[in-house]
């Protein structure tokens, strides 16, 4: 199978790997862990299936709603000044 060149950047290779994804609702923050993607191994550019991104946004809908998460982190969160 020939390597697929990566559709942003046109130079590097897209892998398929996990990685996380995080999601903004409001002030809140959800990740979900170990997601399937698709990466480029040059410029970083990350690809999800459509459907990936679906059950992704179920998941964090489900966290927010019953607060069970597999873990808690705390963000520190700066500003940038004009």
């Amino acid at each position: 199978m020939a390597e697929e060149r990566c559709y942003f950047c046109r130079t590097g290779t897209l892998e398929h790997k996990r990685t996380t994804m995080t999601l903004h609702r409001g002030d809140r923050v959800i990740m979900i862990e170990n997601v399937p993607a698709t990466i480029c191994d040059s410029c970083g550019e990350v690809i999800f299936a459509a459907e990936v991104v679906e059950r992704a946004h179920e998941l964090a809908e489900e966290i927010l709603r019953t607060g069970k998460a597999d873990r808690e982190l705390i963000v520190p969160v700066g500003r940038m000044s004009a």
